[in-house]
């Protein structure tokens, strides 16, 4: 249990630090979303941040990525 709460510290950390640079950059938020990229293993406390951050007004969309790797 105290692992998964590291990780949601973790994964509210990298979106906060994603929605930071993109406000320093006006011309960056303008544009879209802030789309921020994971993977399975992280997808669950990242959506929590997201929604989180919508509430804040913030537009972000989470992009989660599947990578499927074959033995040869």
């Amino acid at each position: 249990m105290k692992a998964l709460q590291s990780i949601r510290k973790l994964a509210k950390t990298l979106l906060l630090a994603g929605l930071l640079s993109a406000i320093a950059s006006p011309a960056t938020a303008a544009s879209g979303p802030l789309k921020v990229g994971t993977n399975a293993g992280f997808a669950a406390p990242l959506e929590v941040a997201v929604a989180e951050a919508k509430k804040q007004g913030l537009d972000v969309k989470l992009i989660e990525f599947s990578i499927r790797c074959r033995r040869t």
